[in-house]
């Protein structure tokens, strides 16, 4: 290639080897595309179709995969689309998704800075999965302490997992001597159950709206085959139901269900779907957090030795003027502490329906 003034110009080799970075969002219209985006991406359950499918399912609001590609790398994140007053922001699904990727990308922030603001985004609050490991995508000082979360390395032999559990767990699962009997993993039996009971089990412990799933959605979760559904029967009466998903890089603690005569037997069910879990071949499972911080799911949790690990979140302004005018109509604050709700304007809103 020749310039203006007749010299030769050589392309630096890394410009000719590098494809341009492209970025778009894949809709959920199009399951072919966002499977084939995730392919070799290390990714949650949250991350998948069907996972936000159902979401879809029960709120209504657009849900997209988010794709940038180039540089040797792909990244992927699925965006929930919220209108507020005409305008629109942005956040991950409930549980465990955020960016994820193959591979870092040079100047990854400014390029999704760029693709926020041409579609118009005021802000976005994206939450992060620490158990992925994934390329550094924003820098550290951006983001913001969500919760505390509990991984547990199921590469480790059974009797190495048994060993880290506490005193009291062990002592618990031991007075089991039968438990294959008691336990089953017939989804059908499982997930009536869990349909009955789920909406009371929730409201009794005040579980956040992000929990509430429609019946047509969980239904269809609870149905899928990289779920898997396990429950505690005694006197032919389930008492309680766990409930598991994953991928090939991580498997997650979705839900648990149980009537007060079964609260006690919900750590049998997760010990065996630890196992079961282990069995697949799958590195690590994901138990969450508590309902609040330090609360008694949050300790329950604790008791089988999983590794403690700080989630994360982003909480981006991309349209600071449209930010700060809806936030003055709000009578929000613009300038949202790190402990304060994200985006000011929006108060949490009641329970989804599950009617």
């Amino acid at each position: 290639m020749r310039s203006a003034n007749n010299q030769v110009h050589v392309p630096n080799p890394a410009t000719i080897l590098l494809m341009p970075i492209q970025q778009e969002l894949i809709a959920l219209t199009s399951p072919a595309q966002w499977r084939a985006a995730l392919r070799e991406v290390p990714h949650a359950f949250g991350h998948t179709w069907e996972s936000c499918h159902a979401l879809q399912q029960t709120t209504g609001q657009p849900v997209y995969l988010y794709q940038l590609h180039g540089d040797g790398a792909r990244v992927v994140c699925p965006l929930v689309e919220r209108s507020h007053q005409g305008l629109v922001d942005i956040t991950t699904p409930p549980g465990f998704t955020g960016f994820t990727g193959t591979a870092p990308v040079a100047d990854f922030a400014r390029h999704w800075q760029h693709f926020a603001q041409a579609r118009g985004y005021v802000c976005g609050y994206i939450g992060l999965n620490p158990l992925l490991d994934p390329p550094d995508y924003f820098d550290p000082r951006q983001l913001h302490p969500a919760h505390r979360i509990y991984g547990l390395d199921l590469q480790r032999p059974v009797a190495e997992l048994f060993g880290q559990l506490s005193a009291n767990r062990k002592v618990q699962l031991k007075t089991y001597p039968t438990a294959a009997e008691s336990m089953s993993w017939d989804k059908a039996i499982g997930t009536d159950f869990f349909l009955r009971h789920v909406r009371a089990f929730l409201e009794a412990r005040r579980a956040s709206a992000a929990s509430h799933y429609s019946p047509k959605a969980l239904t269809y979760l609870l149905g899928l085959d990289n779920v898997l559904v396990a429950s505690y029967i005694t006197g032919g009466e389930v008492q309680a139901v766990s409930v598991f998903g994953h991928t090939a890089f991580v498997a997650d603690y979705l839900f648990n269900v149980s009537v007060p005569a079964g609260q006690a037997h919900t750590a049998l069910l997760l010990w065996h779907g630890i196992q079961r879990l282990r069995a697949l071949g799958l590195p690590v499972l994901n138990l969450g957090g508590g309902i609040r911080e330090s609360d008694g799911v949050a300790e329950f949790k604790r008791r089988f030795g999983a590794r403690q690990v700080l989630a994360a979140c982003a909480r981006q302004v991309y349209d600071p003027v449209r930010y700060e005018a809806l936030c003055r109509q709000a009578g929000a604050d613009p300038a949202v502490g790190a402990g304060g709700y994200f985006p000011p304007y929006r108060q949490p809103h009641l329970p989804l329906s599950l009617s």
